[in-house]
This record gives structure tokens, sequence and C-alpha cells, in this order.
């Protein structure tokens, strides 16, 4: 009876986080897009979705539509690429990784140095 009892507890606990991560993704300002995604699949699995209207700077978005591409339809990965917000002191993430609902920065080499 006890492991019933830490099974149920367990599978409580696990709805709960599950159900207020998606709350956290649904009152988010960079996933809320009035006017949709441009959703690319390849074969192997990976997903890339893209704003119909994307605002990021224009260099760093043509790096990370390349970058994120690469990863989904080399990799098998599946993000969505997230517009700037501009709200002071706020950090904007590039992506998030629909796999794991974590956000993601694509740090690209620029003439052989980091950026960013």
């Amino acid at each position: 009876m006890t492991g019933k009892c830490n099974q149920q507890r367990l599978r409580t606990g696990y709805d709960t986080i599950i159900l207020r991560a998606h709350q956290v993704v649904d009152r988010n300002p960079f996933l809320s897009t009035a006017d949709g995604y441009n959703e690319k699949k390849f074969k192997s699995g990976g997903i890339l979705r893209v704003p119909k209207k994307f605002h990021q700077n224009p260099q760093e978005a043509q790096k990370n539509v390349k970058a994120y591409t690469d990863l989904a339809k080399y990799h098998g990965e599946q993000y969505q690429l997230l517009n700037v917000v501009n709200e002071t002191g706020r950090k904007n993430p590039d992506a998030l990784n629909l796999k794991t609902s974590m956000f993601s920065d694509a740090k690209i080499r620029c003439n052989g140095q980091n950026s960013g």
C-alpha cells in the first residue's frame, strides 16, 4: 500500500509541475504572437517554428535561423524562434526548445571570436 501512495503522490506532484510550466509558457510575453508561426518539419523529426512577423536584430536573426534550422534538420531538435520583447531589464532568449520547454540562446562564432 505504501508504494501505491508514493506513486500517487509523485504523480500528483509531477502533474502539478507540468500544469504550472504550461501556465508560465502561456503567460510569457516571448511566446505570445497573434500572427502565428511558419512551421518547417524535417525528415530527421526536427521542427523549426518562426513567427510570421519575426522581430530580432536582422544580423542576429539570420544567424539564429541558420543555427536552429541546422539543429532541427540534422539533429532532430525542435525549436520555436522568439521575438524580442522590449522591456527594460528583460533578457531576450533566442528560442524555445519544444521538447524541454526551456529557453535557448545561440552563441555563434564570428571571425574566430565568440559572439554575444
